[in-house]
């Protein structure tokens, strides 16, 4: 049997160059030789650790020793998305090589009820996405799932999922559970217990059946997309609002449109919510909303008004990064909660 390959993607924040150790093609399958090895560079190139409080060598204690000749590929895949899950990193996952990622064990069905945790650390349904669940309404609190307090049940989702997924931050696991919610094997029923805003409480059994994703925004507006890498509007009180919900290629000229459009706005609120990241050049991105006395580009246009930032714990990445330059100067205020923290460079490693 020829050795397999997969390739893990490692997250760094320092610039690495990309490692390759492809095995020999007739080389025979050595479980533990090639666990120790993945093991091995990621103790070696990771640099987070102190940062995190992971204790590598507890973590190889632990998996190390599960890493035998007896397992087949789905087994050793899985075992091997375990380890790079305890990088607790969501740019490191493994990838496909000669043979499939493996899907882990967890349920993937949802209610179609979507929620973001209130201020008072409530489920506060935000979106229902399907028909099973109209009895379910935005506004109202998930109280109980199953019987049991929705926090509990949202902290046993989370310890499962992370399992097998690494998450870059405590609040950005709690924050993508909360969207979760519920999730089940397919058609399962799930017993919700909600309080509407009037304080009537009632249970409602919702089939798992939906597959699919949750807005972003909270709150929508209907000149706002989230499908499009940037969009903006004008709200009342002539106030600008520019929605940024990817970083790449384009994002200058977006911006210059945007900031064209919005130049004599009172203020403008630049939204970076549910940003999923990407790249950008930074000699350039920024060139919009330089502050008067740094230099600029007199060939773009330039917004030197009030600013605000708003951000959640699913802005990540590049999100991340594109976002800091205006506290790093002093350019706008924020507003919202902790973003992912998981700005990073990535090298692949192919085992």
């Amino acid at each position: 049997m020829d050795r397999r390959t997969a390739i893990a993607r490692l997250a760094s924040l320092a610039a690495l160059p990309v490692l390759s150790a492809r095995a020999q093609p007739d080389a025979r399958v050595d479980n533990a030789t090639d666990f120790r090895d993945l093991y091995d560079v990621m103790a070696q190139r990771y640099p987070c650790f102190a940062l995190k409080g992971i204790d590598w060598n507890a973590v190889g204690a632990a998996l190390l020793p599960r890493a035998t000749n007896d397992l087949d590929d789905e087994s050793f895949g899985l075992l091997c998305m375990e380890l790079v899950a305890r990088l607790e990193d969501s740019h490191a996952h493994l990838m496909k090589g000669t043979v499939d990622v493996p899907t882990p064990p967890i349920p993937r069905w949802g209610t179609g009820v979507f929620c973001l945790e209130d201020d008072e650390g409530r489920a506060l349904v935000y979106h229902v996405a399907s028909d099973d669940a109209r009895e379910i309404r935005v506004g109202d609190v998930v109280t109980q799932v199953d019987g049991r307090p929705a926090g509990a049940a949202i902290a046993d989702l989370g310890a499962q999922v992370s399992r097998y997924v690494g998450f870059s931050s405590p609040h950005l696991r709690r924050h993508d559970m909360f969207r979760a919610l519920a999730t089940r094997e397919r058609d399962v029923a799930v017993r919700l217990t909600v309080e509407s805003p009037d304080g009537a409480a009632r249970t409602v059994a919702v089939p798992a059946r939906y597959q699919g994703g949750s807005p972003r925004l909270p709150l929508r507006h209907p000149d706002i997309s989230e499908s499009r890498d940037l969009t903006s509007t004008r709200l009342d009180g002539d106030v600008g609002w520019i929605y940024v919900r990817r970083i790449r290629e384009g994002l200058d000229a977006a911006l210059d449109g945007a900031v064209g459009a919005l130049a004599d706005a009172k203020g403008i609120i630049i939204d970076v919510r549910g940003n999923s990241g990407g790249g950008f050049d930074s000699r350039t991105a920024h060139m919009n909303f330089m502050p008067l006395g740094l230099p600029a580009d007199p060939n773009r246009p330039r917004y030197t008004g009030g600013m605000a930032v708003l951000i959640d714990a699913r802005c990540i990445s590049a999100g991340e990064g594109w976002a800091s330059w205006f506290m790093a100067n002093q350019r706008a205020r924020f507003f919202g909660a902790t973003t992912a923290g998981a700005s990073a460079r990535k090298i692949d490693y192919t085992m």
